[in-house]
């Protein structure tokens, strides 16, 4: 199909089983828009596809029991909410280096790995959620992700070691991750944090984040980091040291990695 540009639900709802042409490649490499393209085809379980030129994903395999994926590159997709969802998915090892809105993509999916390049992605709102099984999360960067809300929502990752600069909106990231034991990160833009950590099993020995900005309290007080409580998490200044401390620069600075502890509620 050289000249085909736009196949939005072109298969959507069929009874069709397989998507490749004798256990060879079926060929949409000139197809930029393939929204809803397979979805909800309640009998497509083998995908064999050839989609270079790809740039809207979205919905494309949504609630398909697809278990069996072969495409050579999803490196120029840029839109791939809901893209595999609902899926019979349980390993995705290609590239999404283009990607920037990945809401909901792998959603629902028996995913327990996810093994690809996730550097230009800005929205990850719901991207794994409720993935009960995912235990392997393995990427290259997630330093331009803004909103990541409910991200990881039941999943089963049991530490976290990205940096999340740019992180905005981080409300119910890893909300019920009951294997998460250690987060070390940055959150220096996080706004929204609600529930970020709530039914997790960190503790406060097992957190640790980057100041980049310290806030000008007048009691010295420094807020940040929320671990699933719907109150700020504070450092009083006299819990900074064991030696008395007349303001909060004198032990921490821009930049420091603060290890904190939760001695009270």
């Amino acid at each position: 199909m050289p000249s085909l540009v736009t196949a939005n639900s072109m298969f959507e709802c069929t009874n069709i089983t397989k998507v490749h042409f004798n256990d060879e490649m079926a060929n949409f490499n000139s197809v930029k828009s393939g929204a809803s393209m397979f979805a909800e085809c309640s009998q497509l379980t083998s995908v064999k596809i050839e989609l270079n030129s790809l740039v809207n994903g979205e919905k494309m395999f949504y609630k398909s029991p697809i278990t069996t994926l072969e495409c050579p590159s999803f490196d120029g997709v840029l839109y791939g909410q809901y893209m595999f969802s609902g899926t019979g998915l349980t390993s995705f090892t290609h590239d999404l280096s283009s990607l920037i809105d990945g809401s909901y993509i792998f959603a629902e999916t028996p995913l327990t790995l996810f093994d690809g390049k996730l550097s230009n992605v800005k929205i990850l709102d719901g991207a794994f959620n409720k993935n009960t099984t995912l235990t392997s999360f393995n990427t290259d960067t997630l330093d331009k992700v803004e909103s990541a809300e409910r991200a990881f929502y039941n999943t089963k990752i049991n530490n976290w070691c990205y940096t999340l600069p740019s992180l905005k909106n981080g409300k119910n990231m890893f909300y019920g991750n009951t294997t998460l034991t250690s987060f070390i990160s940055s959150l220096s833009s996080l706004v929204k944090g609600d529930g970020m950590f709530t039914n997790c099993k960190l503790d406060g020995s097992s957190v640790m984040y980057i100041v980049d900005s310290l806030p000008s309290y007048d009691d010295g007080e420094v807020h940040n980091i929320d671990i699933g409580i719907k109150n700020d998490g504070l450092v009083h200044i006299s819990e900074l040291s064991e030696k008395f401390v007349r303001n909060p620069s004198e032990v921490v600075s821009v930049g420091d990695v603060v290890k904190v502890k939760v001695i009270g509620i």
